[in-house]
């Protein structure tokens, strides 16, 4: 009964028609692609269990207590109180020192329950990216998205498309006149090329000028990956990524072509979340495995924007390679976020990886005060846990 409630509100907060405004996009960093949501249908392609091999159980982390690794439990009481305080969050971990030391759910969920991330999954197609340079699928980050994708020039195309490369995607900086917030159903129909779509969407921006936040931007880095790779986002993902953190995909929507969707539809239980965080806080090699190149963990981290945003109690919050960053004189974090409280939070002072699951079938004005609810719980109660 539990697993069936879990499905329709997974299904319920997919299909759902969001509008946004510039604050919330920034804020909840993370709201699904909104004409994928407004164009689903019963006979459209829907989640797919990931072939090749399945996980029946999360992954298996070795407990403790918060006491035994140096954190201050009368806070670590609080953060849990608090989050049981707030029935629409779902699950809350805390990874210490390679150990589980909190692990809360709120009814009627357990670990073994799997999330929709919202825009979480961008920081995991970032990571299919520098694992597709290394393998040679994408030769650099210059490497123009029409060069990759030729099939998808048109005549009188705007020229300045041509300049569009993996790293403005990567830093959403393409330029298209796309806002997120808006509906695209009547262009992103059940029969037509998304892909097609999106390049031939007009550019607001010129390549590189200025940050504008929409997933359609993901949503291509993941179609190039299946194209030069020559197999699926997933079995591609399966195979360099999740076999080797022995952790799981456990649903991932497609468009009407079969590509898996970049940026948003992934869903994954909240232990395997916890071990991808672990992955990025260890520079990208975890078990004795190199999984992401070092060298490519440190580039994502770098904030691409001339200005950083607040986020709650975090001030200074910057974007890098689809992951975002909040740098303190105290406390820096690096987050995969997606919309309505999907995190993945690093604090590398404390070797610590958080994370938060959420119901993300709310309005975008509930979303920015649940998002906010849970930034506070961490800034408030775990840091000082750490930091006594």
């Amino acid at each position: 009964m539990a697993d069936t409630l879990q499905a329709k509100k997974i299904t319920a907060a997919f299909r759902r028609h969001t509008r946004r405004t510039l604050r919330v996009h920034i804020i909840a960093a993370a709201i699904v692609l909104l004409c994928f949501c407004s164009c689903q249908s019963p006979g459209e392609p829907g989640p797919e269990e990931p072939p090749e091999f399945e996980f029946a159980e999360p992954f298996n982390w070795q407990t403790a207590t918060p006491l035994s690794v140096g954190l201050d439990t009368a806070f670590i009481a609080s953060a849990t109180r608090e989050f049981h305080a707030r029935q629409s969050l779902f699950s809350f971990l805390i990874v210490k020192d390679g150990k589980l030391i909190v692990e809360e759910y709120n009814i009627p969920f357990t670990k073994f329950h799997d999330y929709d991330i919202r825009s979480a999954s961008k920081s995991f197609i970032s990571a299919l990216v520098g694992i597709a340079v290394r393998e040679g699928v994408i030769d650099s980050l210059r490497q123009r998205v029409l060069d990759l994708l030729p099939g998808y020039r048109s005549s009188g195309m705007d020229p300045r498309k041509n300049n569009i490369t993996v790293e403005h995607l990567l830093t959403m900086r393409a330029g298209f006149d796309y806002n997120e917030g808006d509906d695209y159903s009547h262009l992103f129909t059940p029969t037509a090329d998304w892909t097609k779509t999106i390049i031939d969407l007009p550019l607001k921006f010129t390549p590189g000028e200025r940050f504008s936040y929409a997933t359609i931007q993901t949503h291509l880095l993941s179609v190039i990956i299946a194209k030069r790779s020559g197999m699926s986002t997933l079995a591609f993902a399966n195979k360099y990524l999740f076999k080797p953190l022995s952790i799981g995909v456990r649903a991932w929507y497609k468009d009407p072509q079969g590509n898996y969707y970049g940026g948003t539809g992934m869903s994954f239980t909240a232990r395997d979340l916890a071990r991808f965080g672990a992955l990025y806080l260890h520079n990208g090699a975890l078990d004795g495995q190199q999984i992401v190149p070092g060298s490519w963990v440190n580039e994502s981290l770098k904030p691409r924007n001339v200005t950083g945003s607040f986020w709650g109690s975090f001030p200074n919050v910057n974007y890098g390679y689809s992951w975002w960053m909040q740098f303190s004189a105290e406390d820096s974090v690096f987050m995969a976020a997606g919309y309505a409280g999907q995190f993945i939070m690093n604090i590398p002072r404390y070797n610590m990886t958080i994370v938060t699951t959420a119901n993300s079938d709310i309005a975008p004005s509930a979303s920015d005060a649940q998002f906010n609810s849970i930034i506070d719980i961490v800034a408030q109660y775990v840091l000082p846990a750490a930091r006594h």
